[in-house]
């Protein structure tokens, strides 16, 4: 299946670069 684990490989990435602008801010989550 490398279609999912390409999905899940580029999530995994993204997820462990920090993001310049946050998706969700912490105002938004208080």
């Amino acid at each position: 299946m490398p279609l999912p684990s390409a999905t899940m490989a580029a999530s995994i990435t993204a997820s462990q670069r920090p993001s310049p602008t946050p998706r969700r801010p912490p105002n938004s989550e208080s």
